[in-house]
């Protein structure tokens, strides 16, 4: 068990990161809120810090305008239960890095974007290659490989393809969540 410091006594950690988010289960000689429990004589509450986990793999179409690309994103995030605020970065193919609506999307939201290499995406195993994808791009995936190239994991939804009635462009969404074991490699990898 480590044990942290602080103003109101010793906290001992019960039990370390899970996959979604850092959840620990915390000790206590005091009272802290009205939602608590015991062991062992001792307070127990829980304590939830909401890391960046969830990488985004992006292909659309040149031209395709920010608001397009941010009601995708929204849109997939809400679809599948996913909390938005968690995203640590957008990940998409070399010939994408200076697309207007994803630089603007990223900047606005101060997030990383990170290209891969055509070469590289080929050889990511994804579940939904493309012919057309293929033989515009060089590569059967755009979405799903940026995204498990970035978040060095699998998918956690695979492409989604968004086209907004009246507006220009079109988007494929993939995500995938960067893989967390352990508080210590949590600490070093963000």
């Amino acid at each position: 068990m480590r044990l942290l410091r602080s103003g109101l006594g010793e906290y001992g950690i019960y039990k370390s990161l899970n996959h979604s988010a850092c959840r620990y289960l915390v000790s206590s000689k005091f009272p802290i809120n009205n939602q608590q429990s015991t062991i062992n004589n001792r307070v127990i509450f829980q304590v939830e810090c909401r890391s960046k986990v969830f990488w985004i793999g992006i292909g659309c179409q040149r031209g395709t305008p920010k608001s397009v690309i941010e009601t995708a994103i929204v849109e997939v995030f809400a679809n599948h239960h996913l909390a938005i605020d968690r995203i640590k970065g957008v990940a998409t193919i070399d010939s994408k890095a200076d697309e207007v609506g994803l630089v603007e999307f990223c900047r606005d939201r101060n997030l990383p974007l990170v290209t891969f290499s055509t070469e590289l995406l080929k050889s990511i195993n994804v579940p939904n290659s493309s012919q057309i994808v293929s033989a515009r791009m060089g590569t059967f995936s755009v979405a799903e490989a940026a995204a498990i190239c970035a978040a060095k994991s699998d998918l956690i939804v695979p492409k989604q393809i968004f086209k907004q009635v009246g507006e220009v462009g079109a988007v494929t969404v993939a995500i995938a969540r960067s893989s967390i074991t352990s508080f210590r490699e949590y600490q070093t990898k963000n």
